[in-house]
């Protein structure tokens, strides 16, 4: 998988853990897309209805691509150093919740920088054909983030889209 970045409003730069979050996302697609497929052709043999989508198997490729270089975390939330990280496909009325844990990790916990990670509605809905609709997408987080920055203009948010 590949990550771009929007930057955020007040125009500071990444971190190497920001940086990092490319290489952690190398080959977790091809995993999950493997574990998706074994997992399908195993149910299909044993007279089973297979899975339509593979959310639950992207999210376990990911926390292995995370813990791989060093993250502590998993089920989307992830830390290394002075970064947070969250890779989130949760449904759309999350949005709001995901922003308020990233202000509470510069607030209370005292990163330097966070993430949040989100795939681009067309990626949705391979992941999840029946839920892609309402899951959290990049295009929602950034007219969420639009409005945010308004708001607090100096939160150092680094919004990802995520691509296969």
């Amino acid at each position: 998988m590949k990550i771009d970045y929007r930057q955020p409003a007040l125009g500071i730069s990444p971190n190497a853990e920001i940086i990092e979050v490319q290489n952690c996302l190398v080959g977790v697609w091809d995993m999950a897309a493997s574990a998706f497929e074994a997992s399908n052709l195993s149910k299909v043999s044993r007279n089973q209805k297979p899975s339509s989508g593979m959310q639950a198997y992207l999210t376990d490729a990911i926390d292995q691509g995370f813990q791989s270089l060093g993250w502590t975390g998993d089920d989307g939330r992830y830390s290394k150093n002075q970064t947070w990280v969250r890779v989130s496909f949760r449904h759309a009325m999350s949005l709001g919740s995901d922003f308020f844990d990233a202000q509470k990790q510069i607030k209370l916990e005292k990163y330097d920088q966070v993430a949040l990670v989100y795939a681009h509605q067309l990626l949705l809905k391979r992941i999840s054909p029946k839920d892609g609709g309402s899951l959290c997408s990049f295009e929602r987080a950034s007219l969420f983030i639009h409005d945010l920055e308004f708001m607090v203009p100096n939160l150092p948010v680094w919004l990802g889209r995520l691509d296969s």
